[in-house]
């Protein structure tokens, strides 16, 4: 799963900590893939997330928004400032185009 969900080491050492398990990362597929596309989850994948749970920053933090942090967490740093600008987008209906 770890694999499927494409987090890298520090993010999945932090999951651990919070003792996200196997089945909470099966659970929360569908939060992340509701195509059920069964490809590796991507930044567009977050992006749908995000659409249906809002920002995954905001408490609590269950078990599918610290997920969703990890895979955020395990971007690129350009992938990272487009997640942020749609939750900002999104949370503040800002007219500036997306970039």
């Amino acid at each position: 799963m770890r694999e499927h969900y494409q987090i890298n080491d520090k993010a999945w050492s932090e999951l651990q900590k919070h003792k996200i398990s196997l089945p909470d990362l099966f659970r929360c597929v569908k939060l992340f893939d509701p195509n059920e596309s069964n490809s590796e989850i991507t930044k567009v994948n977050l992006m749908y997330y995000v659409d249906k749970k809002g920002d995954f920053n905001n408490p609590p933090l269950l078990p599918h928004k610290r997920i969703a942090k990890a895979v955020f967490d395990s971007l690129d740093t350009k992938e990272k400032l487009e997640i942020m600008e749609y939750i900002d987008y999104l949370e503040n209906g800002d007219d500036e185009e997306l970039g």
